[in-house]
């Protein structure tokens, strides 16, 4: 899927796209008054005949288009990587998942009044239109590296120790491999995606920037990353939000992410899931990796995660902390991932050191590390 030269066809600048006539004009009416050249199509295909690939815009998708939207998203989301998605829908309960994790960025009531819509769609160019500016100007576009995004149906399933871990092997390979060996050492960053109460930094001994950096929309990615001497890492940290429960949202994770491109080899980021769902990861990362627990709730919660995401073919379990129990042996891990319903990447032993020192793993957490990155292939994304 690609887009004409707007310029061609006497389009210029086109800022918003709004795919459903019933909606369209209700939201350019608004949009005048803000200033943004919108323009009407009626599917997501013709919406990308009048878009420029590299320039920053938003797409707004009614009710009605959202359904033929999506089959369409993946492809459309390569072609025109500048683009965010606004979806207004009738029913948010029903469908309003299922947007977010094929990629919509934000979703909101078609009964909004439209001058609300209008804002949402402004928020959203003024974050594309930063985002494309992220970055020093005198690095050269080109691919972004490997997306390894590690998360757990649900708090304290051990996301962050296997999201450590595995970043911890890859900086220790060479550049663009996994595991020890001869060669450069690859530069890998290890991003935090969970400001209020994810505990990297702790775990690390750093110490996340004061919650001024708020402020700005969009983080400046040189300001918040740590070179840690101890580890090799590049430790990306957003800044502690005065709230906790204020999560780091879906626009300014995939602001960091594409900050790093052109910086790192690898990014590993430790992502609560509802952040998954928000910034459309599931569809653009290319390792998901989803981490449980071998008890019957850890289990149920993994189950339901992964069905919710449909299986989605990036996404591998990692059983952790897997021990014989006071009543004897759990499960085979292979019939845990079976009952799941996602492929088995490797089996996490559990290892006391890690809370307190994180860099003296044991050998066979060290060897599990080395079973889950070596079945990869982290080139760079062409």
């Amino acid at each position: 899927m690609t887009g004409r030269d707007s310029d061609a066809d006497g389009i210029q600048d086109v800022e918003v796209v709004v795919v459903e006539p019933d909606l369209l004009w209700r939201v350019e009416q608004a949009n005048e008054l803000r200033g943004l050249n919108t323009h009407s199509a009626a599917t997501l295909l013709e919406a990308a005949d009048v878009l420029t690939p590299s320039a920053p815009a938003v797409v707004v998708l009614g009710p009605h288009a959202l359904d033929d939207a999506l089959e369409h998203l993946v492809a459309f989301r390569a072609s025109f990587p500048a683009v965010r998605f606004l979806a207004v829908l009738d029913d948010l309960d029903q469908v309003a998942l299922s947007a977010l994790r094929a990629g919509i960025h934000e979703v909101e009531p078609s009964d909004l009044p439209a001058d609300a819509i209008a804002r949402r769609a402004t928020e959203l160019f003024d974050q594309t239109r930063a985002l494309a500016t992220t970055g020093s100007a005198d690095i050269e576009p080109g691919p972004r590296p490997p997306l390894v995004v590690v998360t757990g149906a649900k708090a304290g399933e051990g996301a962050t120790t296997v999201a450590l871990g595995v970043a911890l092997h890859l900086v220790s390979g060479p550049a663009g491999g996994t595991g020890a060996g001869p060669g450069p050492r690859p530069r890998v960053a290890l991003l935090e995606g969970d400001p209020g109460l994810g505990d990297l930094a702790l775990r690390l001994g750093l110490h996340p920037p004061d919650a001024a950096g708020l402020t700005a929309a969009i983080p400046d990615v040189e300001r918040i990353t740590h070179r840690d001497a101890s580890t090799g890492l590049d430790v990306v940290l957003p800044p502690r939000p005065l709230d906790p429960l204020t999560p780091l949202g879906g626009p300014a994770l995939l602001a960091l992410v594409d900050g790093l491109a052109h910086r790192v080899d690898v990014i590993v980021a430790d992502v609560p899931i509802a952040l998954v769902a928000e910034a459309g990861l599931v569809s653009t990362a290319d390792h998901l990796l989803l981490v449980s627990r071998t008890s019957l709730s850890s289990v149920k919660s993994a189950k339901v995660i992964a069905e919710l995401f449909c299986q989605p073919p990036n996404m591998q379990l990692v059983l952790n902390r897997f021990a014989e129990g006071p009543r004897g042996t759990v499960p085979d891990p292979h019939d845990i991932a079976h009952a799941i319903g996602l492929p088995l990447a490797t089996v996490v032993p559990a290892d006391a050191n890690l809370a307190v020192t994180p860099t003296t793993a044991s050998r066979p957490f060290r060897e599990a590390m080395a079973r889950l990155a070596g079945s990869w292939s982290l080139g760079r994304k062409s």
